[in-house]
């Protein structure tokens, strides 16, 4: 059971203003999951196979897995899907649609996590009975889910017409999706139980609001919308208070409501 944070409460951490009281850290001495150094070493590289049940679904609508993003594919594909000019199954940057079907029917755990940047993948070429591997640990370069994108609303994805969908998808790149989504990996986590920011809005929230907005050319930052009354400031992390520019980022209202949604 996840014990609430009081601290973060609006109301509660008003009176304590009033009261002119402090602030009073606490640790529980608990230990943050995070991977290790072997296993940053292969998430970044030939990929990690693991249980479902380890996947986090941050409000993004991006994939995690121990604090840091990832994407998710199918490692054994079979190689008449790769005949003709096909490109295989593709790779996953959501939960979409088509990962809630394969969880459903029970195949979910086939995949494999990783935040590998260069659009390249480890996969297995087996035949179509299953029973037979042609080729192994061939390096393929995957297309990424058009749900996903859906999903994600990425780069204004809904509003745009079949023919740039398509071409969006083409030009798709991980690096982009990363340095989009992404606080600056690093195998530590930035935050402890013991030092998190409180999740309410800082007293110069205003201040720094106006600020990005100003210092990002005053328009959203997933679509082209321009409209300064229209802009608001999302914090990636949904922490309220972890306002590194790092953690901001400048969206119009309808781009906003998608990641909440």
């Amino acid at each position: 059971m996840k014990l609430p944070r009081f601290d973060w409460e609006g109301i509660l951490d008003g009176f304590r203003k009033q009261m002119g009281a402090s602030e009073v850290g606490w640790d529980s001495g608990a230990q943050v999951r995070q991977i290790s150094h072997d296993e940053w070493a292969k998430l970044s590289s030939d990929g990690i196979e693991i249980p479902i049940s380890e996947l986090e679904y941050p409000e993004d609508g991006t994939l995690q897995w121990k604090g840091e993003k990832v994407v998710v594919y199918i490692r054994d594909q079979y190689s008449e899907f790769w005949e003709g000019g096909k490109k295989g199954y593709k790779f996953h940057v959501s939960f979409c649609g088509t990962l809630e079907g394969y969880k459903s029917k029970g195949k979910y755990d086939r995949y494999v996590v990783t935040n590998r940047k260069d659009g390249n993948f480890l996969i297995n070429l087996v035949s179509l009975n299953g029973r037979q591997v042609l080729k192994k640990e061939e390096i393929k370069s995957l297309q990424v889910c058009m749900y996903c994108l859906e999903r994600l609303n990425y780069d204004g994805f809904t509003a745009l017409a079949k023919h740039d969908r398509f071409q969006l998808r083409d030009n798709f790149k991980l690096a982009d999706f990363f340095a989009k989504y992404t606080i600056p990996l690093s195998p530590t986590p930035q935050f402890s139980d013991g030092n998190q920011p409180g999740n309410i809005y800082t007293d110069d929230w205003r201040e720094i609001s106006a600020r990005i907005r100003k210092e990002r050319g005053g328009k959203c930052e997933m679509c082209p919308e321009k409209n300064p009354r229209l802009l608001q400031v999302h914090h990636r992390n949904s922490i309220k208070g972890d306002n590194r520019d790092e953690n901001l980022q400048v969206l119009c209202k309808d781009c906003h409501d998608g990641i909440h949604a």
